[in-house]
């Protein structure tokens, strides 16, 4: 290693910039660096006499640093263990006191925040990369050699984080998306809570899905797909938000701001009828030369959909008439009266319905078509 503090400069600062992509030669001024990572310097009475190379975490970079502190490592080992591919990473250490993993997050970015155990995520902010000092300073190479030489790039959906952090960053996000969960109403000056990011923050959490035959939710979570009632999502909902209002020091909100969050969450989640239609005709209908299929296999087969997805259904006799329009369009298939299936008692009949159309061989159980009564061509022309 150079020992020459120019040539040392040049050397470090080129290498940085080789490895990271972007480097700048500095003075070494804690101020300059992100509060958690100036608090950690602070505890360790760490510091530097010499210039160093800085680094900027940004999301133009995609560059992150997760800092762990020598004296509280083992504290940190279950981030590293869950997310083992981090040691493959690029690592620098500062002062023989801290480790500096590099990665490059990309998607949604959390801003800089505390991990178990005390290590620091540094997504925003300059960090020292090196010191420009003599050999000492970086005994186990720039950057550590028993560390990897290429910078990971990960998802952040792919990190593996504690259900506590993860609620946090979830909220994180969708506040990044919707606006703060409590904010100050500009005309009132009073805290106001956002239904929006509350409600949101309850679907992708809970994985919830409104159902109308039932007026009831679903939720998805490590054992599969459980019901929800009501009440019992407006309970959840009422305990989440008074620990939230009491932390912003205001008062608990009542029923009718919970009312409000359910309502906004049956907005987003719960399936109209003529989204329902749209699901059912692109999950389980398809174009087949030589196919058919009746009214009343299709109305059989939409009405099974409707019961599995919770979806709002339309009523036989708008079904028939919403369905023979959806199919021209998407399709371009008219309806046939002339559709011919045989019936139990061997008889063969015609049915309207539609050629070169089918339904899928995924598509939900229905009655058999011979056992189904095809109210489409019954006295009332429902469907004629």
């Amino acid at each position: 290693m150079p020992n020459d503090t120019a040539v040392l400069r040049a050397d470090l600062l080129a290498r940085s910039i080789a490895l990271f992509g972007q480097a700048e030669v500095m003075p070494y001024e804690p101020s300059r660096f992100p509060d958690y990572f100036q608090k950690l310097l602070e505890r360790l009475k760490t510091t530097c006499q010499s210039d160093i190379v800085g680094v900027a975490c940004n999301a133009t970079t995609n560059l992150c640093a997760l800092v762990l502190a020598f004296d509280n490592i083992t504290e940190s080992q279950w981030f590293v263990q869950e997310n083992s591919w981090l040691i493959s990473s690029v690592c620098t250490t500062w002062n023989n006191k801290m480790f500096l993993i590099w990665l490059k997050m990309t998607g949604w970015r959390p801003p800089n925040c505390i991990l178990p155990g005390g290590g620091v995520l540094i997504t925003n902010g300059i960090l020292p990369a090196v010191e420009i000092a003599g050999a000492a300073a970086y005994s186990g190479g720039f950057p550590d050699e028993k560390y990897g030489k290429v910078i990971k790039q990960i998802e952040f959906t792919e990190f593996a984080w504690p259900p506590n952090l993860l609620e946090v960053f979830l909220l994180w996000k969708l506040e990044s998306q919707f606006g703060p969960l409590i904010y100050t109403n500009d005309s009132s000056n009073r805290p106001v809570l956002n239904v929006a990011t509350a409600a949101r923050f309850f679907i992708t959490r809970l994985n919830l899905r409104y159902l109308h035959q039932t007026d009831s939710f679903t939720l998805s979570d490590a054992e599969g797909l459980a019901g929800l009632a009501r009440q019992d999502l407006a309970a959840l909902i009422l305990d989440w938000l008074g620990k939230k209002t009491a932390s912003a020091g205001i008062a608990a909100p009542g029923d009718a701001v919970v009312a409000d969050v359910i309502s906004e969450i049956i907005k987003i989640t719960a399936i109209g009828a003529q989204k329902g239609l749209r699901r059912f005709l692109n999950k389980y209908v398809e174009r087949r030369t030589a196919g058919s299929v009746t009214m009343a296999e299709l109305l059989a087969a939409y009405q099974c959909t409707c019961e599995e997805e919770g979806a709002a259904m339309l009523p036989a006799r708008k079904f028939y008439k919403e369905i023979t329009d959806a199919c021209r369009r998407q399709f371009g298939v008219a309806k046939s009266h002339d559709i011919r299936r045989r019936s139990l008692d061997g008889k063969e009949t015609a049915k309207s319905g539609f050629r070169n159309l089918s339904l899928k061989f995924n598509s939900p159980d229905t009655p058999d078509a011979s056992e189904t009564s095809d109210t489409s061509d019954a006295s009332s022309g429902l469907a004629k």
